[in-house]
C-alpha cells in the first residue's frame, strides 16, 4: 500500500518531465498534475490512506523543489502550484464522493422504509378483507336463524334451535375478540373459525395485540392451527391463544388427546433458533406451547 502511495507522488513528478516541468508550456501541468492523488482517491476511497498519500506527495514535491530551486525558481513554483492543485482537487473529490455515498445510503434507507410501509399496508388490507369476509359469514348464519324465527319456520323453544343460536352467538363473539391489529395472525384465526364452524368444532380464540413479527412464522402457526382444526373431531373443543411471554410471543393450542401429538406438525420443520415447541398432556388434554 505504501508503495502505491509513493508511486502516486512519483507519477505526479514524472508526468511533468515531458514538458520540462511545464517550463516551456506552463498550462500543460493542469492536465497531469493531479493524476497521482486522484488515482489513490479513486482506488482506495479511505481518508487515512489518502492523507498518507498527500504527506508522501508533499515530501516528494519538496525534494524536487529543493533539487530544482537552485537552477530555476520558476520550475520550483510550477511544481508547488501543481501539487497544491492536486491536493485541493483530491480533497474536493473525496468530499463529493462522501456526499454521494451519504445520499445513496439515505435513498436506500428511504426506499426500504417505503417498501416496508407498502408491505404493511398490503397486509393490513388483506387482513381487513379476510376479517370482513369472516364477519359476513358469521352474520349470514345469525341472519338466517333470525329470519327463520321471525317467519315462524323455527321454534325458539326447540332445544336444537336454541343450540344453533348459541353456536352462532359463540362464533360472533369469537370473531369480535380478534384484535384488528393482528395483521399477520388475524386472517389465520378467522380462517380457523370458519373451518371449525364447517366441521362442527368449537374453536375458542384467546388473543391480545401481540403476534410474530416474522410473516413466515405467522403462516406456519396459522397452518398448524388449521391442521389441528381438521384433526379435532366434530363436537370437540379446541382453544388457541396468543399472548406475550417476556420479549417473545407465546402461541398455545389445547385440544383433546391425542390430537396434537398425532401426525406431522409444521413447527417441527423450523429451526430451534426460530421457535421453541413443547407438547404436554394433562387430564386427557394436549397442550402445545410455542415461543416465537
Amino acid at each position: 500500500m505504501l508503495l502505491l502511495v509513493v508511486a502516486s507522488g512519483a507519477v505526479f513528478v514524472l508526468s511533468l518531465t515531458p514538458t520540462d516541468f511545464a517550463s516551456e508550456h506552463p498550462t500543460q501541468w493542469k492536465a497531469v498534475s493531479y493524476s497521482g492523488l486522484m488515482i489513490v482517491a479513486a482506488v482506495l476511497s479511505r481518508s487515512r490512506l489518502v492523507a498518507l498519500a498527500v504527506v508522501v506527495m508533499q515530501a516528494v514535491v519538496a525534494l524536487v523543489v529543493a533539487l530544482t530551486l537552485t537552477e530555476s525558481a520558476d520550475t520550483a513554483w510550477i511544481v508547488m502550484v501543481g501539487c497544491a492543485l492536486s491536493i485541493h482537487l483530491t480533497v474536493g473529490w473525496l468530499g463529493f464522493d462522501s456526499l454521494l455515498q451519504r445520499l445513496g445510503e439515505r435513498a436506500s434507507a428511504d426506499h426500504e422504509v417505503e417498501v416496508a410501509a407498502q408491505a404493511e399496508r398490503a397486509a393490513t388490507l388483506a387482513s381487513e378483507h379476510i376479517r370482513a369476509q369472516g364477519r359476513e359469514v358469521g352474520l349470514q348464519r345469525a341472519r338466517r336463524l333470525l329470519v327463520a324465527l321471525s317467519q315462524g319456520r323455527l321454534d325458539p323453544h326447540d332445544p336444537k334451535v336454541q343450540g344453533w343460536c348459541g353456536e352462532a352467538e359463540a362464533q360472533l363473539r369469537e370473531l369480535i375478540r380478534i384484535d384488528p391489529s393482528l395483521v399477520r395472525m388475524g386472517p389465520w384465526l378467522m380462517r380457523g373459525l370458519a373451518r371449525a364452524h364447517r366441521r362442527g368444532v368449537r374453536l375458542l380464540v384467546r388473543s391480545g395485540t401481540v403476534e410474530p413479527d416474522n410473516a413466515e412464522l405467522a403462516d406456519t402457526l396459522g397452518g398448524l392451527l388449521l391442521q389441528t382444526v381438521e384433526s379435532v373431531a366434530p363436537g370437540e373443543q379446541l382453544t388457541v391463544s396468543l399472548h406475550p411471554a417476556g420479549e417473545e410471543v407465546a402461541f398455545t393450542l389445547v385440544a383433546p388427546h391425542p390430537r396434537l401429538i398425532a401426525g406431522d406438525r409444521p413447527l417441527e420443520q423450523l429451526s430451534p433458533d426460530q421457535v421453541q415447541v413443547r407438547v404436554e398432556t394433562f387430564a386427557g388434554q394436549d397442550l402445545l406451547r410455542a415461543l416465537v
